[in-house]
């Protein structure tokens, strides 16, 4: 019995546990496309698709695939369920000619996917910002919105959305340097959600973007923040000192600090304290690590100050040999927790 026969006769509560399986096994990136290609299978597999909106609910477009038609068609057969949505920003530099004028300067864009999500943005449950390093000239239209235009001046009504992320690639610091006045300075003052409605948002991700892009309006119904930094060459002082920024997360709990391979200068950063907070989680790691790098990083988190922290879980790896790692001052970090006359800190 040839493959196609197989599927089109199986039972339609397994074929439905089939696609719901292939979908969350997808990266987000090619899900819609995935439940696509499911319902091409076969007829039995058409009709089960066509009947699980499930599959149909991640609406992701990077460099224009998939088509919007079948971002519009993903809208529609999700039904009423809730929707995850990913904006995917590139790189645009003054010489790229081919361009739009009003793009001609250094800056991000997204493409016009926004234009076809926003009416769903009553069901949206999760929504990604990331800022890639891709070239995107052969994509980009006449609707391109760059970082300004859709940082300030778009609303947005998302009252289900509890999960918000924005992560920039590690490679897009080649393009937009720390010591950029132009994209770097435009990446910086960078605040996706200014305008939007965001009345049950609790969870946030960054991943190497700084503590002031969480929209301000939501900062302080915030339950649980995770802060990753990955192969960040220069400018670590650039997303340590806004962390003074969540001294407003006053209902922040949870705390997942993460920094891979990340090179750290001597900085001078002021006491931060974060008395909500009851859980932490950090970890440093990385074979680059040098010893300079690790007595920074205690220097800086020594100022993160829980005074109200009851839980630590604390990763250290960073391949070198234990002699040349302070290891004493990092456990410190459990011993002071358990001290009831010192202010506990990270």
């Amino acid at each position: 019995m040839s493959a196609p026969s197989i599927a089109q006769n199986l039972p339609q509560d397994i074929i439905f546990i089939i696609l719901k399986d292939v979908f969350q096994s997808a990266i987000p990136d090619e899900r819609s496309l995935a439940a696509l290609a499911l319902s091409h299978v076969c007829s039995s597999f058409h009709r089960a698709a066509l009947h699980c909106p499930t599959i149909w609910t991640c609406l992701s477009r990077r460099l224009g695939r998939p088509g919007l038609a079948l971002i519009e068609a993903c809208i529609e057969r999700s039904k009423d369920r809730p929707l995850d949505v990913l904006f995917y920003f590139y790189p645009i530099l003054p010489q790229d000619e081919q361009l739009p004028h009003r793009l001609r300067q250094e800056t991000m864009v997204v493409d016009n996917i926004v234009q076809v999500v926003l009416s769903s943005s009553l069901r949206w449950k999760r929504c990604a910002i990331i800022l890639t390093s891709d070239d995107p000239r052969d994509t980009l239209s006449s609707t391109t919105l760059d970082l300004d235009s859709f940082g300030s001046s778009i609303y947005i009504a998302a009252p289900m959305l509890e999960d918000f992320s924005i992560e920039e690639h590690a490679s897009l610091v080649d393009t937009f340097p720390f010591n950029s006045r132009g994209g770097r300075t435009t990446i910086e003052n960078f605040r996706p959600g200014a305008h939007w409605s965001l009345p049950n948002l609790r969870n946030v991700t960054l991943r190497n973007t700084l503590a002031n892009t969480i929209p301000w309006q939501s900062l302080s119904q915030i339950k649980s923040l995770r802060w990753i930094l990955t192969n960040v060459e220069v400018g670590f002082k650039h997303h340590v000192t806004p962390m003074r920024y969540l001294v407003s997360a006053t209902s922040l709990t949870h705390l997942y600090l993460s920094v891979t391979d990340c090179r750290v200068s001597t900085i001078s950063v002021p006491p931060i304290e974060l008395p909500s907070v009851k859980a932490i989680h950090a970890e440093v790691l990385g074979h680059s690590l040098a010893y300079s790098d690790i007595s920074s990083l205690w220097g800086v988190f020594r100022k993160l100050r829980f005074p109200n922290a009851t839980e630590l879980n604390l990763l250290f790896d960073s391949s070198k040999e234990f002699g040349q790692i302070p290891l004493a001052r990092w456990n410190l970090y459990i011993s002071i927790l358990g001290e009831s006359d010192s202010q506990p800190r990270l």
